[in-house]
């Protein structure tokens, strides 16, 4: 595995104890699969465990792993990736939600993970087998490996942090050794309080101190913590907690780089949000999907989130207003998803680029063309030599999953190459693109909604976007002509809005996977 070897072993593959900053990232290819051996030596499968978190942006995985004396090419995975949004112990109907993004599907990200957990008796010392393998898509995948010891536990000061969130988020705790149910206490209006297996597991044992050093949260995947014991990673199952208001106690889990509680009840406005997370100088990952957000879609989150790469807020079906231009002007965030709000509306905001032009022949973005229009699924089954609708029909999607347009002559419309050679040849451009520098971004509405959503062109810039791979704008009301794409962009869904049948010549996207522009006029 990339980086994660161990220093001391004569074995190159051989993993240590504690083993934190083992990343790697992988570009992936539908169909394609990549393969990592690691060794678990007699010193540390005592003392171990072993936790392997993949998450792919822009695709589906599968994550599977071979133990000593299994073969990869004739037997089963002794363990598949478990999903995050189907976390053990969640009911079956909250896990087929779940994992739909609560009833909105999406191929946006995923998040699996392997553990291999020592409890009882040690770990099997051998040689490990991991795959990895693109089901859909062409995903980016951030594989993390953590090695924490049975010594890790989680600091008293963060201690006492989950206590609070336990204390106010999992109503109808009870000890282990009450008589009752602890699954079910009747509350004073008669309805009963429903605890979850995560409140059960991990509650029980920080409120009432069992000494289970497995249930300590550090040993409880996907979480994971330093070395000193400091929450790294917090990600709690779907529908795992019920709080009153959006939780303050995150606040105080000082080094926390990922927090993802999607699914559970939180309830707040991006304000109150602000207020808890603002501080945690290296959070990078926020999820917060169907939590019941409210309110307007303000800016303080992505003001004060100094370090912040990825943000989900979709299906926060009360998060409304317009959309401020400041989501897309911070310098550090990456992944923006906010799907399936229905109060989303107005003119979608762009970081418009301004040109001057210096040569006389006019604004880059005074070119039109006739371009090629849009046709239905039924006319656009024809495969064409070098276009994205055979490229994608090679590689096994079928008409069911795309929608592609009909190949012919190019119109005079310019390719985002030839857009940026333009502008760089003769205009200045002060503000390049109209996304800012993010690479993936989900605003599908829901469609079939009564209001409108999003309305107004597309950014005229669009196509000098050189981080963007993934857009998905469907299901609004935006108009106008579709502009030039960037050249590296592989996946666009902009079905069912209102946009015209004038199109850029898509030669200049050669990176493009999967386009989808149905049900538009």
């Amino acid at each position: 595995m990339p980086g994660c070897r161990s220093s001391s072993s004569s074995s190159s593959r051989a993993l240590e104890p504690q083993l934190q900053e083992c990343s790697w990232s992988i570009q992936m290819k539908r169909g394609s699969a990549r393969w990592y051996a690691f060794e678990i030596p007699a010193d540390a499968a005592e003392n171990m465990s072993v936790q392997i978190m993949a998450r792919a942006v822009s695709g589906r995985i599968t994550l599977a792993l071979w133990g000593p004396g299994s073969d990869p090419y004739r037997s089963v995975p002794t363990q598949t990736g478990t999903n995050y949004m189907q976390w053990p112990g969640l009911r079956e109907s909250d896990q087929d939600a779940a994992a739909a993004g609560g009833g909105h599907p999406s191929i946006a990200s995923e998040q699996q993970y392997l553990f291999l957990a020592r409890k009882d008796k040690p770990l099997l010392m051998g040689q490990y087998v991991v795959v990895v393998r693109a089901d859909m898509g062409q995903p980016l995948v951030q594989i993390e490996v953590s090695t924490p010891s049975s010594m890790t536990q989680l600091v008293a000061e963060e201690q006492e942090a989950l206590k609070d969130l336990i204390s106010s988020c999992c109503p109808g705790l009870t000890r282990p050794d009450s008589s009752s149910d602890s699954t079910a206490t009747p509350s004073a209006a008669g309805p009963i309080t429903v605890t979850s297996a995560w409140c059960n597991t991990v509650g029980q044992a920080i409120t009432y101190d069992l000494r289970q050093w497995y249930a300590d949260i550090c040993h409880v995947a996907p979480n994971v913590c330093d070395r000193e014991g400091y929450l790294r990673r917090l990600m709690i199952p779907p529908y795992a907690l019920r709080c009153p208001a959006f939780p303050r106690s995150l606040g105080r889990f000082r080094r926390l780089q990922q927090v993802d509680i999607s699914y559970s009840t939180a309830p707040g406005t991006l304000a109150d949000v602000a207020e808890v997370v603002g501080g945690l100088a290296q959070l990078e990952q926020l999820h917060l999907r169907g939590i019941g957000l409210k309110g307007p879609l303000s800016c303080e989150v992505v003001q004060q989130s100094r370090s912040l790469q990825s943000l989900s807020l979709s299906d926060n079906n009360q998060l409304s207003g317009t959309l401020p231009a400041c989501w897309f002007e911070s310098q550090s965030l990456q992944e923006l998803q906010l799907a399936g709000l229905s109060g989303l509306k107005g003119p979608l905001p762009v970081v418009e680029g301004t040109s001057s032009d210096t040569s006389g022949s006019g604004t880059a973005s005074d070119t039109r063309g006739t371009g090629r229009r849009l046709l239905s699924l039924a006319n656009s089954v024809n495969s064409v030599h070098g276009s994205p609708q055979k490229r994608l029909l090679d590689e096994g999607l079928t008409p069911h999953h795309i929608r592609m347009l009909q190949a012919g002559p190019s119109g005079r419309y310019p390719t985002a190459r030839a857009h940026t050679r333009a502008l760089k040849a003769g205009s200045a451009v002060t503000s390049p693109c109209g996304f800012g520098q993010l690479m993936y971004i989900n605003l599908a509405g829901v469609i079939g909604d009564a209001e409108q959503g999003l309305t107004g062109p597309l950014p005229s810039t669009l196509g000098l976007c050189k981080d963007l791979l993934y857009l998905d704008l469907s299901g609004h009301a935006l108009s106008g002509a579709l502009p030039p794409l960037p050249e590296q962009l592989q996946y666009v869904n902009l079905s069912s809005n209102a946009l015209s049948d004038v199109l850029p010549d898509f030669a200049g996207s050669p990176e493009l996977q999967y386009l989808d522009l149905s049900y538009n006029r």
